[in-house]
Formats: C-alpha cells, structure tokens, sequence
C-alpha cells in the first residue's frame, strides 16, 4: 500500500509539474512575441501525430526548440542533470532527433546550425534564480521553464532581420497550420552587435551541408581563396564540439592566426567555446614537449648563425657552392625536404622523390648535402638550440612513443598546404583515423612554404572523403580576378598528386566592384606619395566611420618603413603579429604570410615588382639564378602574392617600384 501510495504521489507531483511547466512555456511564448519571435506550439512534424516540441521560436536570437514533458521528471543537483538513464536518454534523442530535422530544413536557407538550440524545460523553480539552474546535457541546454525567457534574452540579437525572416518563412512552409507568425519587417534596423559577422549566422546551403556532414575518416576540404574554408572550419568545430563529449583542436602554421580565429570562435559560438582550443603547430610541439619534461631551446637567431658557419665550413667548399643561387635555397632543403619529412638517412634522401622541387639533386649533390646537414645539425648542438623542425620532429617522436593525454573529438587544420609531412604526422597521432576526426582545410594556390608533399608521406589518407568549395564569397568579382591573373594558367597539386585548375570550376558571389588601383613608380617618392593618397580616401570616404584597411609588406624590413611613414602622416597603427581581430581603425601592417586566412575590407601591397614578362614579383628577377630554382621562386612569390591580393574584400591598391 505504502509503495502504491508513493507511486500515486510521484505521478500526481510529476502531472503537476508537467502543467507548470505548459503554462510557464505559453507565458514565456506570450513574452517573446513582443520581442519579435514567431512561435509554434505543440510542434508536430508535417506526416505525423505526435507532438515532437511543446514550443519553437524563431527570432533575432536564433531558433529554440523548447521540449517539456519528456523533461520534467527530471532532476538537477549541484550542477549535474539525474533522473533514469532511459529517460535521459530517450529525452535527448527525442529532442536531438528534432534539431537534426531542422538543421537539414533551415540549412538548405543558409543558417547556421549552431543558430539552432535545444532547451529541455523543466518544472518552474521559484525559491532561487532559475538561471543558475541553466547545465548543459549533451546537445540540449536543462532549465526550469520560467528560465526560458531570461536565457533567450541573454543571446542578444544575433540574426539580421532579414535571416529572421527567412527563417519565419522556411518554418512557415514547414508548419503552415501551427505557426504564429508575427509581422517581420527585413528593412528594420539591424540590432546585432558590430563583432558578429554575417558569415557567423549564415551559411550557404553548401558550406552549411559541409559542417554536418559524417566523414568516416580523415578529410579534405579545398577551395580557391575566399570560398569559405576557414568559415565551415569554425562551424564545423562547433558543431563537432556540441555533439561530441571530447575537446576540439583548431590548429595552423601562422602562429597569429590562431589569435584572430579563437577570438571570432567566442563570438560565433559561445556556448562551445571552452572546449575548443587554437593553437599554432608549433605552439602545440612546444606544449607537448614542456608536459613531457623534454629539453628544447628554440633561437631561430642561433639556429640561422648556425646554417651559415655550416655552410661557410662545408657547403661553400662543396660543388653546392657552384649553383647559381643563394645559400638559403640550401637551407630550405634541409628545413622543408629533408627535416620536414622525417628523413633520417642518406639511403632515404638518396631514394626520395622530392615533390615540389624543380632542380634536379643527382646523387652526388644529395650526398653533399648530407653533409652539410651533419655539419649543421654539430652546429646546432654546440650552440645548445633547435631549430623549428627539430621541434616538430622531437615532438612527434613523443606521441609515437605514448599518445597525448588530451581527449580530442576532431583536430581542423588551416591552411594544411603549408605544413610538413613531420607536422601532419604529429597532428594525425591526436587523433588517428577515427570518424570525423581529422579535417585539413587546403589550398595549393595559396601554398608559400619551399617544397611540396603528399599526404600519404604522413600515413594520412583522404580517399573518397574530399570536398570543393567553388564559390567565391569573400571578395567582389574585378578584385578577385585580378588576384587570379597572377597566377593564371598555374596547375596546384593540392596535397594528393593530382593536378587541379580551380579556376576553371570558380564562381563569384560579389559581381562588380572596384578596379584594383595599379601603380608603377619610379622613385620611392613617387610610389610613397601614391600610396597615402590612397589610403586617405578609402580611410576619409568610409561613411561607417570605421577603416578595416591592411598594408601588406612582401618582406620584413618594410614593415618598420611603412609604420614610420603612416603614424608621420596621423595614421593609427596596429601591427598583424599582435592583431587578435578585433575591431579597430588602425591600418594593420604586416608581411604577406603573417596575413593568410584573414580578411580586411581595403588592401594595400606596396613595392612589388614587374618581371620582364610582365609577372608579378616580390623581388627584381636578376636572371643571375639557375632557371629552375627561379621559376620554383617565382611560383612560390606568385602564390604569396595572390594570396595577399585576396585578402581584400572591397577595394585593393598594388604598388611597383621598379
């Protein structure tokens, strides 16, 4: 009787809060509406009975499914949901289930899946402040339903208007007998904050399918500058880390660029942002090296004054020295051939194929350089330093010996083409090949490092699990055209041995534009003069009252001038080693490399030159150099600088100085 009783009590205490908790749902619905949400009550799938929802909203601040009766037996206590794991479970697939449908419904219009959010409301809690009650279950956020109002409130206004609307419409498609559709006006005025870009809320179909999409291995994902590689990157990290109990690693060569992208991460996704880490390659080498108590003594001064005391003991007395072309074509080959790979024997290097390199190394070269290598590798030990490949190396020789304490759901990796083989390996070893694991985010065209690699010399494979992006969604059609000339007719191998032409598969999102401004000077002067004439008008004539302009240095030893000059002519500066992205209207300087995977409304790229076919060149083609270790140069300062040209969304300036 006294166990009869006590079921009795649960169910009437469990209908009761079932009740609470609707009517709480109907006045948070009443709420909202006046702050511009739509609302559908009792959701059922078009085709079905059952209702899946008690409540969804669609608003500035995004789409909620609110769920209540599969909730309300629940319990939360000290931070932590309870109740029978059936019933949690049976509650978040239910739930999660939902999400999914309307993920692949309102993805086909461009919003982003992280825009969508589930909400398991519980019983209205009066004796505290139910938004301190708020946990986070898997994919759905627990409350008690008088929270709702409060936590919807706290997202801001994160849709433009014009989104909202056609998410209302998507949605009204989708329930046409259930929604209740306020009066949405697209021209209202845009309330959302200044930081929250729109690529953060709006997808196309396209890259919005790419974010969900279910590898079963590593992948790849290519594409010409500015089709939005990096953008389903971010996405895709937080969807991965919202549906996976493990960390997410974003991670690429430009150790500034990590800055910039983790600081957009907290505004696109803040409900997954303390699960998901950026980070250099390097950086995370260093990291594993210090956890594993690992000497390493990184100085790329030392490491540089080493090469040259090598190559004026060795190199310099070797038939290396009787090649037309400077000391550091040799460096290169020992940083990016052969520590890049791993190589560690003469036999190896003797029998490697050296991809991306155009002069030819017979044996007896090969052998030379094996001795220049030891020579330095003695160097660098006298000294006590590493120099960056080492670092990789010693590091990777760590997971392979025991794997990283780090549990990583997926590792993104940015602009893949840059890396070495060694890095590849280290970052693969995070996670090796399990589903939706490894992601490497590419483009050949953009690839600045000496040398080349195939992904199968770091034991990865992306067979069968590829995908292009075709459409440029960055910069207007004339400006990236003209960024496209300087390379045109190239062929790129884009990490797997095979040709490919993006530019015969590119589209354009932005038709028109601006003509790029194109100067030749012939004095310093002349070509100076020009370049603040032109940074006055874009930075005077913005109506915003805002500049998001970058002047972008082919080499080091500029950047010191063009500070100098700017700050002399009132200009606020910022340099890019230290920009995190946020916004500011200092002009932002810095070399073209430290400039890849960003973008910036106005571009400047001072000081380039004209080859004697009319090629663009960062430095003057003396004709001094073997031919092909001068067109493998060329390519490679051709690739930087339309990566650099394709920075610019709005207008760009080009300066030569011949």
């Amino acid at each position: 009787m006294a166990a009869a009783a006590a079921e009795q009590a649960e169910a009437t205490a469990a209908a009761a809060g079932d009740r609470a908790a609707l009517d709480a749902l109907v006045d948070a619905s009443q709420t909202l509406q006046d702050q511009g949400y739509s609302v559908v009550l009792a959701t059922r799938w078009p085709g079905t009975r059952n209702t899946l929802v008690e409540m969804l909203l669609a608003g500035p601040g995004g789409v909620f499914l609110v769920s209540s009766v599969p909730w309300t037996p629940i319990k939360i206590r000290d931070g932590q949901v309870e109740g029978p794991p059936d019933l949690l479970t049976r509650a978040v697939r239910t739930t999660a289930n939902t999400m999914g449908r309307l993920e692949d419904v309102l993805g086909g219009i461009g919003l982003a899946p992280g825009e969508i959010h589930a909400i398991g409301a519980l019983a209205p809690h009066r004796d505290a402040d139910p938004l301190e009650l708020r946990v986070r279950h898997e994919q759905v956020t627990v409350m008690p339903a008088n929270a709702i109002v409060a936590h919807v409130e706290q997202l801001g206004s994160r849709l433009s208007p014009q989104l909202v609307v056609d998410v209302v419409n998507a949605l009204a498609e989708l329930f046409p007998d259930q929604l209740d559709q306020i009066g949405l006006d697209p021209e209202q005025h845009d309330s959302t904050p200044t930081d929250l870009l729109p690529w953060m809320t709006r997808l196309t179909p396209e890259q919005s399918l790419l974010v969900r999409r279910d590898w079963s291995g590593p992948a790849r994902l290519r594409g010409a500058a500015g089709t939005g590689k990096t953008v389903v990157g971010l996405h895709r990290a937080a969807y991965v880390a919202r549906h996976n109990p493990g960390r997410v690693l974003v991670v690429s060569l430009v150790r500034t660029l990590p800055k910039v992208l983790e600081r957009r991460f907290r505004t696109l996704s803040p409900d997954t942002a303390d699960k998901v880490d950026f980070t250099s390659v390097h950086r995370l080498a260093l990291d594993v090296l210090n956890r594993r108590r690992v000497r390493s003594s990184v100085d790329l001064g030392a490491a540089a004054l080493a090469f040259r005391r090598a190559w004026d003991n060795v190199g310099s007395r070797s038939p290396l020295a009787q090649v037309p072309v400077p000391a550091t074509y040799w460096q290169e080959e020992i940083d990016h051939v052969i520590k890049g790979r791993g190589i560690s024997s003469l036999e190896e290097y003797l029998a490697l194929e050296r991809v991306g390199r155009v002069y030819p190394l017979q044996a007896q070269m090969r052998r030379q350089m094996w001795t220049l290598l030891n020579a330095y590798q003695a160097e660098l030990s006298t000294r006590g330093v590493h120099d960056l490949a080492d670092i990789l190396s010693s590091a990777d020789a760590e997971l392979a010996r025991e794997p990283w304490d780090v549990d990583y759901s997926a590792v993104i990796v940015d602009e893949a083409q840059d890396l070495s083989p060694v890095a590849l390996r280290l970052l693969h070893r995070l996670v090796g090949d399990k589903p939706n694991g490894l992601l490497l985010i590419a483009d050949g065209q953009q690839g600045v490092t000496p040398g080349g690699f195939h992904v199968g010399e770091a034991g990865v494979s992306v067979t069968g699990r590829d995908a292009v992006l075709r459409t440029n969604m960055r910069s207007e059609r004339l400006i990236g055209a003209r960024a496209h000339e300087v390379i045109a007719g190239d062929v790129f191998d884009d990490l797997d041995g095979f040709a490919w032409h993006p530019d015969r598969e590119l589209a354009w999102a932005l038709e028109g534009g601006q003509e790029p401004v194109r100067v030749l000077a012939k004095t310093q002067e002349e070509h100076d003069d020009a370049l603040l004439r032109w940074l006055q008008l874009v930075a005077g004539g913005n109506n915003n009252g805002s500049c998001d302009v970058a002047v972008l240095a082919a080499r080091h030893g500029m950047i010191s001038h063009y500070r100098q000059l700017l700050v002399g002519r009132g200009f606020e500066v910022v340099d890019l080693d230290g920009y995190d992205g946020s916004p500011t209207d200092a002009v932002k300087i810095g070399t073209m490399r430290r400039a890849k995977g960003l973008q910036f409304s106005h571009v400047a790229i001072p000081q380039l030159r004209l080859g004697p076919s009319g090629t663009c060149l960062t430095v003057d083609d003396t004709g001094q150099e073997d031919a092909n270790i001068g067109y493998e140069r060329s390519t490679r300062e051709r690739r930087e600088i339309f990566s650099a040209m394709s920075r610019a969304i709005t207008s760009l300036w080009v300066g030569y100085l011949n």
